[in-house]
């Protein structure tokens, strides 16, 4: 891995840089929290942040969007929508690196989603590393340090920003927009810096990781279940906040004129008490407990099943985000 570093007084001048260049999305401050947005100035930038609301998946995977639009004449003509403008994901922490790869590899393993394929391809992402809050377990996960999933990776080590290069791209953007140093002493104060993060962490796992799914096939029928649930509202915010889901329900929409139409999908919960409800009436899961079972068995055991890598990166946006939070110490 290539390294250089970066000023922290020259990071605003990087990211004007970018801006002036093409579109930028990264952390700010909105309403008291922090949201990735599309940035209009490098000072807007918040890159010391802990959480954000929502996942940056939100710019590959969009809360709605439009699959296509059709017309009817004297023929069907469908028309698929414009190819997404190059976008620099700014500021991704390594959790939600490691999200992004699980999500590429759900969207792309059997039938590859093309409006996914798409975004992903126009993506480019400079991660940034972290301290952990009170919440989030990531150590336990093997998701706090960065692997892959990345064109560039920045760590502040204080005066500067060590920056891995993780691929071509992410070469060319720093080559393009930034002002580098040598990496003199970068590989020492990595390495301080990770020792201090792992020191940090408040929350861990009471098993080890590669235990999670062999715990999960012992606890299909267990009391659990129905205990939790009953505190649980099913509002699917956790659902929403999560990294790596990545349900979504589709409708049409028909024009007055019954003659064109557009089809669209926006995220969907497997929490939310119609969400296996069917058009007989049918409800496979009516009980809130089958509902919380079943988000836990698709992040431990279904998923890692099918798709291999545990769908959940220990960020505890579900839990830090849960009602149950401020009431009890059930979340």
């Amino acid at each position: 891995m290539q390294l250089r570093l970066i000023a922290a007084s020259d990071m605003v001048p990087f990211v004007d840089s970018l801006i002036a260049a093409q579109r930028i999305a990264g952390p700010q401050k909105r309403a008291g929290a922090v949201a990735f947005d599309d940035l209009s100035a490098g000072r807007e930038l918040r890159l010391e942040y802990t959480t954000t609301t929502l996942p940056p998946k939100k710019f590959v995977m969009p809360p709605r969007e439009r699959l296509f639009s059709f017309s009817r004449g004297d023929t069907l003509e469908v028309t698929a929508p414009a190819a997404p403008e190059p976008l620099v994901l700014f500021g991704v922490h390594p959790c939600d690196l490691a999200a992004l790869q699980l999500l590429n590899r759900a969207m792309t393993d059997t039938h590859c989603d093309p409006n996914w394929a798409a975004r992903w391809e126009s993506l480019t992402i400079v991660g940034v590393d972290c301290m952990p809050d009170e919440w989030c377990f990531c150590a336990s996960m093997g998701t706090c340090k960065p692997v892959a999933g990345f064109d560039l990776f920045l760590t502040d080590v204080g005066d500067d920003y060590v920056v891995q290069i993780g691929s071509d791209e992410g070469r060319a953007l720093l080559e393009a927009h930034a002002t580098v140093k040598d990496a003199t002493g970068a590989e020492q104060a990595l390495a301080e810096f990770e020792e201090q993060k792992l020191r940090s962490f408040s929350k861990s796992l009471t098993v080890e990781k590669k235990q999670l799914p062999l715990l999960f096939t012992k606890l299909q029928d267990s009391p659990v279940w129905e205990a939790q649930a009953k505190s649980c509202l099913a509002c699917g915010t956790c659902n929403l906040a999560c990294p790596t889901c990545f349900c979504f329900d589709v409708w049409d929409t028909m024009e007055l004129n019954m003659r064109e139409g557009s089809r669209s999908r926006r995220w969907d919960g497997c929490l939310l008490k119609d969400f296996a409800a069917v058009a007989s009436g049918e409800n496979f899961r009516e009980e809130s407990s089958g509902r919380f079972r079943h988000r836990y068995f698709r992040k431990f055991d279904y998923l890692p099943t099918r798709l291999e890598g545990l769908y959940c990166v220990g960020c505890a946006r579900c839990s830090s985000r849960c009602w149950r939070t401020a009431t009890t110490s059930a979340a």
